[in-house]
């Protein structure tokens, strides 16, 4: 009998994502199902209904010891879902988002400013320079 782990695998495979991809269309973070297929955790309970309440046609059945993953289910869950459709699993709005975020992030950063600096010497002294006293 396949254990958990590998029918998580298995719906994996079936559904033709990534691991990371997977993570992200159950809503869990992508560590964790890295941890499961590597066989550091096991899954959880938690994992199980996000599983489920992804994929409701998959129901708590498959779960169980003397039950295989029904792949036929699979196939038709990857045929009919309306997620390989959705903006959500099209990789290059992913590559996209993922510029923008990089591209916010750097817009940010550039407007830091330095409020003060602190040089601590070895003889347990110190001296604070502020911006205005560069200028």
């Amino acid at each position: 009998m396949p254990s958990l782990k590998e029918k998580i695998e298995a719906l994996i495979v079936g559904l033709d994502v990534s691991s990371t991809r997977f993570a992200d269309l159950i809503g869990v973070k992508r560590p964790v199902i890295s941890h499961i297929l590597n066989g550091r955790n096991k899954p959880s309970l938690d994992i199980i209904q996000k599983i489920v309440e992804r994929f409701p046609s998959l129901e708590y059945n498959w779960i169980g010891d003397d039950q295989d993953l029904d792949m036929d289910l699979v196939e038709e869950i990857r045929k009919n879902d309306l997620f390989y459709s959705s903006r959500e699993f099209n990789g290059s709005d992913e590559c996209s988002d993922d510029s923008q975020i990089f591209n916010s992030q750097a817009e940010s950063k550039n407007k830091k400013k330095v409020v003060k600096v602190v040089f601590f010497y070895d003889d347990d002294t110190f001296k604070v320079f502020q911006p205005e006293a560069f200028a």
